[in-house]
């Protein structure tokens, strides 16, 4: 990572926890961290780290070498998860792309700003995982998948080959989807699913 830029954490909850894990993993240097339910509990610190309020990410920081990154998990539910991240690009900030060591990455890939692959995850030959969505633990995504943004798929999840998949979907733990599967955006399928 470079020298020149800072990490600030949004979210200290179950995926704040594991996003903050991948970043000291990747000598990430996390410089604050930003969660209202700290705030209101006036705690100064988390895990040695200065708590600042929301507003003063923007009053404070320079976008310019400052980035987020998106520690708010989904829980069933996407919409919080987006509505930061597109909340503070709209204030020209950008969000870090997170890959845990353990992952397997394919190079004809594309990973999209703000995703996040989580530990034991891989992402086969020409797949683009789309920006601010979750590729959990242990989660495979073969070839030619289209993942679409603000994505979530849950642990243990297995997306076969040359499925897309649309934005804001929730894909619940141990599902299947089926090879050549299209999903429309905006859908929600319960943990053990199979989609074809």
């Amino acid at each position: 990572m470079s020298k020149n830029i800072f990490y600030i954490l949004l979210g200290t909850g179950g995926h704040g926890k594991v996003a903050f894990s991948i970043a000291r993993h990747n000598k990430m240097e996390i410089i604050a961290v930003c969660d209202p339910n700290l705030t209101i509990s006036n705690q100064s610190h988390w895990e040695g780290i200065s708590v600042i309020p929301e507003n003063l990410v923007e009053k404070s920081y320079n976008n310019k070498n400052i980035q987020l990154i998106n520690g708010v998990g989904c829980n069933g539910n996407t919409n919080n998860r987006k509505s930061l991240f597109e909340n503070f690009k709209r204030k020209g900030f950008k969000f870090a792309t997170l890959i845990h060591p353990s992952a397997w990455v394919d190079n004809s890939s594309r990973i999209m700003e703000g995703a996040q692959i989580m530990a034991g995850a891989v992402i086969q030959t020409e797949c683009k995982i789309g920006s601010n969505t979750i590729i959990n633990t242990n989660s495979s995504i073969d070839h030619d998948c289209i993942i679409g943004k603000n994505v979530h798929i849950a642990p243990g999840s297995t997306i076969c080959g040359d499925v897309t998949i649309g934005n804001s979907t929730f894909i619940g733990a141990g599902t299947i989807v089926v090879n050549n599967t299209k999903i429309p955006k905006d859908k929600y399928y319960k943990a053990g699913s199979i989609i074809k």
